[in-house]
């Protein structure tokens, strides 16, 4: 299947990965970069998830908004939205269910995502995967990330001003609105300096009526680095996640 890249943005180059040994009627796995993130950067992870039988579908994402790229989608102004309009473009051209793999804060675009496409009954999307994120202290986390890249203050004015007039006041509003006991894997680092757990924990805590989180911590990981220094636990922690909410339903 050839899909479109997002319009204005050839450089999203939407590719997919497929599995030599893929499981039968299992979901695709739809990976969300990071900020600016590529595909190659997440050649680990892609590689686990055909190892364990899913296919996988990826594309690149900006680092900033160009003029040619629009801030707005679905009358919301901000970074996050334009990661949202990305995304469901691409979900749209895909078949099947999905399952989304989300990193960091760009996590908080693909619960946007659900929560709209449940809206419009919608239920393609039937699990998601989030790396170090998002945050519930989001300004916070924008300043642990300028700060770590050697104070770009630039950058944190991009999040601060233009990633969602809402920042991230929304997402436990979005998630209660899921589909009942939708199933979320929860991948925090325990030395992230940038979204360290609390930040996470308080976007999913007291939830449980709606969705079914599990949260796994790294103790010896950072941000996005859980699948680098620990990629036998990483692959077996999806691995568990994915058996028990996906392979038996693919054998039906």
């Amino acid at each position: 299947m050839n899909l479109k890249p997002f319009p204005n943005f050839p450089k999203s180059d939407p590719k997919f990965y497929n599995s030599q040994n893929k499981i039968v009627g299992s979901p695709i796995v739809v990976m969300v970069h990071f900020y600016g993130g590529q595909q190659r950067i997440l050649s680990r992870h892609i590689q686990i998830l055909n190892d364990l039988g899913y296919d996988v579908f990826a594309y690149n994402m900006p680092s900033f908004a160009g003029s040619k790229l629009s801030l707005f989608y679905k009358g919301r102004f901000g970074l996050k939205h334009l990661f949202s309009h990305m995304l469901s473009y691409f979900l749209d051209q895909l078949p099947g269910k999905k399952i989304i793999f989300s990193f960091s804060n760009p996590s908080a675009a693909a619960i946007e995502v659900i929560y709209d496409r449940t809206k419009e009954n919608r239920n393609d999307v039937v699990g998601l995967i989030c790396d170090s994120g998002p945050s519930q202290a989001f300004i916070r986390s924008a300043w642990n990330l300028a700060f770590s890249l050697r104070g770009q203050n630039s950058l944190l004015a991009l999040f601060a001003v233009a990633w969602s007039l809402f920042l991230h006041q929304e997402i436990r509003y979005q998630l209660r609105r899921f589909p009942l006991q939708f199933p979320i894997l929860s991948i925090r680092g325990q030395l992230d300096p940038i979204i360290p757990p609390w930040h996470i924990e308080k976007i999913f805590k007291k939830m449980e009526s709606y969705i079914f989180v599990t949260a796994i911590i790294f103790e010896q990981a950072g941000h996005l680095d859980a699948c680098k220094k620990e990629p036998e636990v990483y692959k077996a922690v999806l691995k568990k996640w994915l058996e028990t909410y996906f392979e038996h339903s693919s054998a039906d």
